[in-house]
């Protein structure tokens, strides 16, 4: 997991965020997927269309658990980005325990 942090005045953690995922092609990730964080019902919403994508739709209903289930399951590497997360307890539900892929967390916060 990575966190970035800038001040609140400074612009371009997201700039910085999409400078990691060009500069780390070594993370093999087969796909990114960037979350609106500052929101839980936007970033849950990011969730439901991530699991649609994955063809990863669960039957509990509940698009996390469908999301982890699969990022888990996959060989293929992955890498998530959470934008803007006012902190840690905001996106540590969505964060995957286990899987082949990385996270990267921005936020005009210290993590």
């Amino acid at each position: 997991m990575v966190v970035l942090h800038r001040a609140r005045r400074v612009r371009g953690r997201p700039s910085l965020a999409l400078a990691y995922a060009h500069n780390h092609p070594s993370c093999g990730a087969a796909f990114a997927w960037q979350f609106a964080a500052e929101d839980p019902a936007v970033l849950a919403a990011g969730f439901t269309e991530l699991a649609a994508q994955l063809g990863a739709q669960d039957r509990a209903g509940d698009p996390v658990v469908a999301v982890h289930g699969a990022l888990a399951g996959s060989a293929a590497g992955w890498l998530l980005v959470f934008d803007n997360a006012p902190g840690p307890e905001a996106v540590q539900r969505f964060v995957p325990a286990v899987g082949n892929g990385r996270v990267l967390i921005t936020s005009r916060n210290a993590l």
